[in-house]
């Protein structure tokens, strides 16, 4: 924002927003109330100017957040903190001594230091800021102000350790070109160099350590989890990245936010709602802050809920057992944690362990941390905070640092190879503006901090631990993570728990040792916990999944009736002809090369082949009732040829009751034909034979009857006038013969235009070899016998009332009544199932 056209101009600009800014102290708005702060009174460990011309920032959580307090937050910090505080400090401390004792690099230049408290509070961290820009930035590009009369260059800023309040601080260091190095700031949203032009971290981003957490999910084959994140840039920020990164291999069940802060009565209701939206949950992914860590485990442990869920949490909580409260062992047991690489700084404990109060005078908190890590109070020592009252005094002269545990915290690595990396950048600007020169030259006392940022970000260098550190083109560094387990240990008394590393995760690699693993209070090895991987049951066999969310998380169980389940949300219904193997399986490619391999499904049967034989009970009922027809057709055949002179055969018209016995007669023999094989002869067969068989018979029928009807007709009349034409036999014939000619005329088109062929249906889990049903192929030749059958039936009711010495009409009659019954019944049978033979047979015979 602010360029440099001038070394004045840039001088007079920042100096007068300073300006401003100081006179008007600070106006921050809380984000949890409408208090306008004003505090600059705040302590701070500033190295004396005249030793270190140079000086590298810090923000140090020494305190816990200020408590909550109806609905806001109060001005003042919690406790002393000796892992995030304590120990940072004095790893600065560290550090900074041996730095300043090595002449290798920037020789004869002491670099100092300024270390303020951001209490973990982004509203102190920003006045902190301001603090550091006030007292520090105003000598940049200075020329009237040297390191004799003014104040120390400031070069860069460690810090803060929360993501969300480093953005809020790097906001304003932006507009002074202050380079801000992290080294717990973790949000991916910090990766962004547009917005985050002067920020970089020698952490990873948490998009790799979510990286690391789905590849053990993965690795576990974990199906269904749940995710808490607590309030902020850190936990939403990572819970956001996994759910990225799961895609479609893991179901997020449920996700719920930790507000900052929260207590447990909170964390009880969180953990409520958790069961009741994903009853099936077992795992609970964690990407919180201690504080989050604490209440979600007291919240379990007060619910009973000691063996409900394997825990995976993130860096947050790492390999500190401060983050576990009493009593909620049990719960945290079995925990996997997630702890950035940062191995044991050698020769810190050491050095850490010889501090007293009586010697260490340039840690303006050492006396607050002492009062506080032996719980008794000081008097008559500078600086002395007396937070809370203590029951005893203390006695400095019996109390040690050697004499209790020590917990070195996990991020202190990162700290100290923060302040590396800005020394080796300012070692390599010294080099190349100094040519070489030993001390401070006139170059670098006008502090280009745009330049070092440059030299800060090319640096590559070996970290305190051995480890090689170095920025990527989003200024982050390396992921490396420790795969921790929280187990119990029989063998120590006094300090059971203890983090066994099960494995790594280095640049998106993964290596487990799952047998190492132990969960719950009981320690159960991964092969003894039944994990639920899913939000419903497993379907069974031959069930596909019908999903009842959004997510595809949970879902009910679908049978595949007569199909092959060919993946957990699909069905395939094989082929005509085939039938499903017997576990309903099958897959894409067995069905796309069945041509090549089988010239079948693999995952699909061929169903039997059976014909209607002769040995069915309906085929055995069938032929009997057709031969008795045969044999009685036959029998009336021989008396009308025996007595075809006498009158009685005469008056019926013999030669159109040989036509209707020779119908009858292939009516009969067609049952015989339609039960045989199918094949072609067989098909043409079964398709002239009913057709032209009716015709021959309701043909006749239909002659004889309106022969009848016209003399009737003509009896009645008292005056006769003419002759009746075509009453003759051999007329009676002629008509009858154009009828079954028109007959076969009809059948023959039928069969033209659709060829009769055998054809396989399937029925009854069979396939059955038939006659191709065509309709065109039935319903015209049967429907032009059906028109006969109405004439017949028409005629038969216009002569019901002949003499009753003159009674054929009434059989005739009689005959056609109980044929269009036949006729109806048929039709009905012959459209609805499938085996039309049988109806076919039947209606013929009838």
């Amino acid at each position: 924002m602010f360029k440099r056209i001038s070394l004045f101009s840039s001088y007079s600009l920042n100096r007068i927003l300073i300006g401003a800014i100081s006179s008007i102290c600070l106006l921050i708005i809380s984000p949890h109330s409408n208090v306008v702060m004003c505090y600059f009174n705040r302590l701070s460990a500033v190295s004396p100017t005249s030793e270190a011309p140079i000086v590298i920032g810090a923000f140090f959580s020494l305190h816990n957040p200020p408590v909550s307090h109806g609905g806001g937050r109060l001005r003042e910090c919690g406790d002393i903190r000796e892992d995030y505080g304590i120990h940072r400090v004095e790893g600065t401390f560290w550090i900074l001594d041996q730095i300043n004792a090595n002449q290798s690099i920037l020789p004869n230049i002491t670099v100092g230091y300024q270390i303020r408290d951001s209490c973990w509070y982004a509203p102190v961290a920003l006045e902190q800021t301001i603090e550091f820009i006030g007292k520090s930035v105003l000598t940049i590009g200075d020329p009237t102000l040297n390191t004799k009369n003014g104040r120390s260059q400031l070069a860069a800023i460690i810090g803060p350790g929360d993501s969300s309040i480093t953005m809020q601080t790097h906001n304003i260091l932006q507009l002074f070109e202050m380079p801000q190095i992290g080294y717990s700031s973790t949000a991916r949203q910090l990766s962004d160099k547009e917005k985050f032009k002067y920020f970089i971290r020698v952490i990873a981003s948490d998009t790799q350590q979510a990286q690391a957490i789905v590849d053990i999910i993965e690795q576990f084959k974990w199906n269904y989890v749940a995710t808490i994140g607590t309030e902020g840039d850190y936990g939403r920020g990572g819970v956001e990245a996994i759910r990225r990164l799961l895609k479609k291999d893991a179901c997020i069940g449920a996700d719920f936010t930790m507000p900052i802060g929260a207590n447990v009565s909170v964390a009880i209701q969180l953990i409520q709602q958790l069961i009741i939206r994903a009853p099936r949950v077992q795992v609970l992914i964690c990407f919180c802050l201690d504080h989050s860590i604490r209440a979600i485990l007291q919240a379990i442990s007060q619910l009973n809920y000691t063996k409900r869920f394997v825990i995976l949490g993130s860096d947050a909580w790492a390999d500190r057992l401060n983050v576990i409260p009493n009593n909620t062992e049990n719960v945290a047991l079995g925990a996997i944690t997630i702890k950035a690489r940062s191995l044991r700084v050698p020769g810190f404990e050491q050095y850490f362990r010889r501090l007293h109060v009586y010697n260490n005078t340039r840690n303006v908190w050492f006396t607050e941390y002492w009062q506080h890590k032996f719980d008794c109070g000081l008097t008559n020592y500078n600086n002395t905070i007396s937070r809370k009252t203590y029951a005893r005094q203390c006695r400095p002269e019996q109390e040690s640092l050697t004499r209790v545990p020590y917990n070195e915290d996990p991020k202190l690595a990162f700290v100290i190879n923060s302040i590396l990396a800005v020394v080796h950048g300012l070692d390599k600007m010294h080099k190349q503006i100094c040519n070489g020169t030993s001390g401070l030259c006139a170059e670098m006392t006008r502090m280009n901090t745009s330049l070092l940022m440059q030299f800060v970000t090319s640096s590559r260098f070996t970290g305190i631990t051995g480890e090689e550190v170095f920025f990527d083109e989003n200024g982050d560094g390396p992921g490396r993570y420790d795969i921790l387990n929280l187990q119990y240990n029989s063998d120590d008394v006094e300090h059971p728990l203890h983090y066994v590393q099960i494995g790594t995760w280095n640049t998106g690699k993964l290596s487990l040792n799952t047998s190492s693993i132990r969960f719950f209070a009981d320690q159960y090895s991964i092969n003894q916990i039944g994990i639920h991987q899913y939000c419903s049951e497993a379907c069974p066999l031959g069930h596909i999944k019908k999903f009842i969310d959004e997510k595809h998380c949970c879902w009910k169980c679908h049978p595949c009736d007569n199909a092959i389940v060919l993946d957990e949300t699909t069905c395939f219904t094989c082929p005509v002809g085939f039938a499903p193997n017997s576990d309903q399986t099958g897959n894409q490619y067995t069905l796309i090369f069945l041509s090549f391999i089988t010239e079948k499904p693999l995952a699909c049967d061929l169903l039997p082949i059976t014909t209607i034989n002769f040995r069915h009970p309906l085929s055995v009922i069938i032929c009997f009732a057709a031969a008795v027809g045969i044999l009685i057709s036959l029998f009336v055949l021989y008396i009308f040829i025996r007595f075809n002179a006498t009158p009685v055969v005469k008056s019926t018209t013999r030669e159109l009751s040989y036509l209707i016995l020779t119908g009858i007669l292939f009516c009969h023999l067609t049952a015989f034909i339609i039960l045989q094989k199918p094949s072609f002869i067989i098909c043409v067969l079964t398709r002239l034979l009913p057709g032209i068989s009716f015709s021959m018979i309701y043909g006749s029928l239909v002659t004889k009857t309106n022969r009848i009807a016209r003399l009737l007709a003509r009896s009645k009349k008292k005056i006769i006038t003419k002759r009746l034409k075509f009453m003759g036999a051999r007329h009676q014939l002629a008509i009858a013969c154009l009828i079954i000619v028109t007959e076969i005329i009809i059948v023959a088109a039928t069969v033209y235009r659709d060829p009769p062929t055998a054809e396989l249906i399937e029925t009854g889990g069979r396939l059955l070899l038939t006659c191709k049903n065509s309709i065109p192929g039935i319903v015209a030749p049967l429907g032009f016998d059906g028109v006969l059958v109405f004439l017949c039936t028409l005629y038969a009711i216009k002569t019901r009332n002949l003499p009753e010495n003159f009674n054929e009409a009434k059989f005739i009659g009689f005959s056609m009544y109980t044929t269009c019954v036949i006729w109806l019944a048929f039709a009905a049978v012959y459209v609805t199932i499938d085996v039309k033979v049988f109806s076919l047979c039947v209606a013929t015979n009838a």
